[in-house]
């Protein structure tokens, strides 16, 4: 690479850092020496860039500020994670741009109106979790970590389930917010006063008792007693239980995926699934299946900002613009990986 080019990015690189440049071209110059004396690494060591920021990760966190220590240690770094693994999905391809355009774009508009205070703003901040997370799963995936891609879309799923029954009424989204104070007295009681905690128990007790549940399904009825809110349940609904599957995914209409769903779970924890899983079938289904995801949770922010975007009509135009473009590698994905005859397949894992 020209040193002109070198200079102006360690510049570019350390313009809000405070490192001297001359310690990172220094070490950069003495790494690079080193390379051209083997010439068997000449092929593998073409990344200068990465160099650059191993040696700045190393200035930033190493005692030793000595050229020599700094570009020794910055080398074997990248001698020994720099590998022609190559990912079959790079963060550049269309398949993750596309992609992370149109989370970018939605997490923009989001992001001044997430506070991360339940009772302002509940749902917005879900939605920036949601946003965030799926941001972080074009990270995994191109970083080949696939199964934890796959694990990652059943967080996704758990959470456009929850997304799709709050936006619903406002009715449901007291009783969340309700719930996640029950959970906070479960889980962190000496944050409270005795008095504090007896009076909201006693509360959580009169209200299991009219849903007729006992003491044993107090854990259940904490994180998804708000359910009973939701606009589509019936007490006559024999169906409706207190858990995930039955409950929270039921009544969201999305419990086609509850056999992959559990197939995912699998994954997560160290069965034999988790050591032995099949990596390229986890890269096909969690990519197809977060595409869909996107899909869903795009919709669902288009519906709860409807105020919004309809004083803001220049921006649902873009989003609707990103998402036809999310929406065509969907289809695609879909056909490609038969994601139909997956959901319907009990031994796909």
């Amino acid at each position: 690479m020209d040193s002109n080019i070198i200079s102006n990015y360690i510049n570019y690189r350390l313009k809000e850092e405070n490192i001297n440049s001359k310690l990172v071209l220094e070490s950069f110059n003495f790494i690079k020496s080193k390379i051209k004396s083997n010439s068997n690494l000449l092929d593998e060591l073409t990344s200068d860039i990465e160099i650059i920021e191993y040696i700045i990760g190393e200035i930033k966190s190493s005692i030793d500020t000595s050229y020599e220590t700094i570009a020794s240690n910055a080398y074997e770094s990248f001698l020994l994670n720099n590998n022609e693994d190559k990912p079959d999905i790079s963060i550049y391809d269309s398949i993750l741009t596309k992609f992370l355009n149109l989370v970018s774009y939605l997490k923009n508009i989001n992001t001044p109106i997430a506070y991360y205070k339940p009772e302002v703003s509940l749902i917005n901040d879900l939605f920036q979790t949601v946003f965030n997370q799926l941001s972080a799963f074009a990270i995994l995936i191109s970083s080949k970590l696939y199964s934890q891609s796959l694990a990652l879309w059943r967080t996704l799923h758990e959470s456009e389930c929850i997304l799709k029954l709050l936006i619903q009424n406002e009715k449901i989204k007291k009783e969340y917010i309700k719930h996640i104070k029950y959970n906070n007295y479960l889980r962190n009681p000496t944050a409270y006063t005795k008095k504090e905690l007896d009076k909201n128990f006693e509360n959580l007790k009169v209200e299991m008792h009219l849903h007729d549940l006992k003491s044993k399904d107090m854990k259940k009825f904490i994180e998804y007693g708000y359910l009973y809110f939701a606009s589509n349940y019936s007490e006559k609904d024999t169906n409706f239980k207190l858990n995930f599957r039955d409950g929270l995914e039921y009544l969201a209409g999305l419990n086609k995926y509850s056999k992959v769903y559990e197939g995912a779970s699998q994954v997560v924890h160290s069965s034999s699934s988790f050591f032995y899983v099949n990596e390229d079938f986890c890269k096909d289904l969690s990519l197809t299946l977060t595409y869909q995801t996107l899909i869903r949770i795009t919709n669902l922010y288009k519906e709860y900002m409807h105020n919004y975007f309809s004083n803001n009509i220049d921006k649902l135009n873009k989003v609707d613009k990103l998402l036809e473009s999310v929406v065509n590698i969907s289809s695609k994905l879909d056909e490609d990986n038969n994601i139909n005859g997956v959901l319907n397949d009990e031994a796909c894992f």
